[in-house]
């Protein structure tokens, strides 16, 4: 089924040109609506029923209106916001993350990647570049406190991990769209062995899914790079 996507921009030209690639693609994509501002948009996106919300707005006065639209979603759990990055404001970028934002990319991006991103963003997946999830969770392994929904962890619950455990949750976050069986030969490890940790995870942590956990190692993340 294709994607119900909605497009929010205030660069009108991107915006219709965002409309017609989607239209162009009635199977990967459905074109539930778009808007140019970001009033009553939370509203709008909601009654149109999409899935995903691909959100790119430019101008720091707007940031706050930004971060409560994608609080207000991520809340509602009815759509996931994905972001379009024309500009490089890293610090918004994080916080519209950790306020519920589900993925970012860039102006570069093919058309066929950003079909792939919302499909990815909608099957639940975090849809990252290595730039971003670099800084959200290169340095998982030393626990560290935060939120994002309004839900806040504890580093005692990270320090609670085994050190292979930590090293699995680093993996799984830095190659989120991967499938089970890929994330299992990146750790070398069989995927019957990989479900057995990630069990034991998802217990210690107090979480009960594979998307709580990826949500929970982002915010965990401190700034620091991995290894390229």
């Amino acid at each position: 089924m294709p994607v119900r996507i909605f497009f929010l921009s205030n660069f009108l030209l991107l915006l219709q040109a965002l409309a017609d690639m989607a239209i162009a693609q009635p199977l990967a994509l459905s074109l539930v609506g778009t808007a140019s501002t970001l009033e009553r948009a939370v509203e709008a996106v909601v009654q149109s029923g999409a899935e995903v919300l691909l959100l790119d707005i430019d101008g720091d006065e707007e940031a706050d209106k930004l971060l409560s639209l994608i609080r207000s979603l991520f809340t509602g759990q009815q759509t996931k916001v994905l972001m379009l990055s024309r500009h490089h404001n890293d610090s918004l970028l994080d916080q519209a993350i950790r306020c519920g934002a589900r993925g970012l990319i860039d102006h570069n991006t093919s058309p066929e990647r950003l079909v792939h991103a919302v499909q990815k963003v909608c099957e639940g997946h975090i849809w990252l570049d290595h730039k971003t999830t670099s800084r959200f969770f290169g340095a998982f392994t030393h626990g560290a406190a935060g939120h994002a929904g309004g839900a806040v962890q504890t580093q005692a619950q990270g320090a609670r991990l085994s050190g292979r455990e930590k090293g699995i949750v680093s993996t799984i976050a830095q190659h989120s769209s991967d499938s089970g069986k890929v994330i299992a030969s990146r750790l070398f490890i069989s995927e019957s062995t990989l479900r057995c940790h990630l069990t034991s995870i998802y217990k210690k942590l107090g979480l009960n899914n594979y998307n709580g956990l990826l949500t929970y190692a982002l915010n965990h993340g401190h700034r620091h790079h991995f290894d390229a």
